[in-house]
């Protein structure tokens, strides 16, 4: 009976500390290992990977991952990559966020992603602590051999599926990829899906305006709405955890 309870209260005290958070010291290199988010009809999977990192977006359907029809994968770049130190990521399963952080090249980078509940977007936010440090590309790659065409210098659109790709400070380049932003201390990447009328729209309801003619919005009021309002979804009586575990 005393063996019971001793396994109980550990039982209990792992589950308290686990079951809305998830750690591991370096980035998943199989699928399985990948963070997965989830949100109404899409599912994603998150690996937390410092030089090339694919996002895949799929339909929310039970069984693996592998199997499920893919919409799309967003791929991230980076243009300056050397090797890292002090890494860690996570994922809180309350909110959705999936968090992965580094040092390299004197600089801090943090990089969140999450399904957005609110806007049902996916969420892409880099940002390093020494500003210019961040650069990469951001290429859209999509099923059937279909290619993504440029619009707007921030937009990768086709059939259905769109990113914007907004640097906070800095402006956006195109290569033979896809768009390319170098230079920069902080950047948002969106990923929308729709007809071509709800995807004309999604910026506009989002209250960015993107067609250079206009005083650029700013970004940082609207990660900031887009970040609480994902954590302000969490599930009842989850607290979220987006701390680093050195601290």
């Amino acid at each position: 009976m005393v063996k019971w309870l001793v396994f109980s209260l550990l039982t209990l005290r792992t589950c308290a500390a686990d079951c809305f958070e998830q750690w591991d010291r370096r980035p998943a290199v199989e699928w399985n290992r990948c963070f997965r988010l989830e949100s109404g009809p899409w599912a994603a999977r998150v690996s937390g990977s410092t030089g090339l990192e694919r996002i895949p977006l799929m339909e929310n359907l039970p069984g693996f991952d592998c199997l499920s029809p893919r919409i799309a994968e967003l791929r991230l770049l980076s243009l300056n990559h050397q090797s890292v130190t002090h890494y860690w990521r996570s994922l809180d399963r309350a909110s959705g966020i999936a968090t992965s952080s580094f040092e390299q090249n004197g600089a801090r980078v943090t990089q969140q992603v999450f399904l957005s509940r609110a806007e049902k977007l996916l969420v892409v936010h880099l940002h390093s602590d020494k500003p210019g440090t961040l650069s990469y590309q951001v290429a859209l790659e999509l099923p059937h051999g279909r290619k993504a065409r440029i619009r707007d210098r921030r937009e990768l659109d086709s059939r259905g599926v769109r990113a914007w790709v907004l640097p906070f400070e800095s402006d956006v380049e195109t290569t033979d990829q896809g768009l390319a932003v170098r230079g920069e201390g902080e950047m948002m990447i969106l990923l929308a899906t729709g007809s071509r009328h709800e995807l004309d729209s999604r910026m506009p309801a989002l209250g960015l305006k993107y067609d250079g003619r206009e005083r650029f919005p700013d970004l940082a009021k609207v990660w900031a709405g887009l970040f609480r309002a994902q954590q302000s979804a969490s599930a009842p009586g989850a607290s979220s955890s987006s701390h680093s575990p050195d601290e």
